[in-house]
Order: C-alpha cells, then structure tokens, then sequence
C-alpha cells in the first residue's frame, strides 16, 4: 500500500484506474478523479508471467468503461 488516501465523488464525476506495468518487478495501480491523478493506491511485486483480469463491482449505477480507445491520460 502507498499511502491511504480519499477524495470525494459525486454523480457525473469521472472515476479512472489505472494500471502500470512498465516496471518489470513492480505493478502499480492508480486512480483518477475527474482526469486528475490521485495518486498510487496500490504497490505490488509483479510475479514471473502474472496475469490481470478488470473488475468493476457497483451496485444501482451507470458505467462505461474504456480500455484505451480514448487518449485520456
């Protein structure tokens, strides 16, 4: 864990998240705000052939999701 960290939402704001496998060790996942960085959430050591699969878990919500289409970062 980086460090805790919270900021509030509310409904039409943008929540992004985001994960940077450019390290070969390390994996570190990060989330956005309305397109600002938040900052890391998440450190992790990255396994030999590790595999990532998205989750999105809501419940009485919209989402649209984005898995690069759109230049946003």
């Amino acid at each position: 864990m980086c460090s805790s960290f919270g900021n509030q939402f509310f409904t039409g704001d943008q929540i992004g998240a985001y994960i940077d496998l450019s390290h070969p060790n390390l994996v570190e996942i990060f989330f956005t705000l309305n397109g600002r960085i938040l900052g890391c959430a998440f450190k992790a050591k990255r396994e030999e052939n590790s595999v990532f699969f998205p989750h999105i878990a809501v419940k009485n919500m919209r989402v649209r999701v984005d898995f690069g289409s759109h230049d946003s970062l």
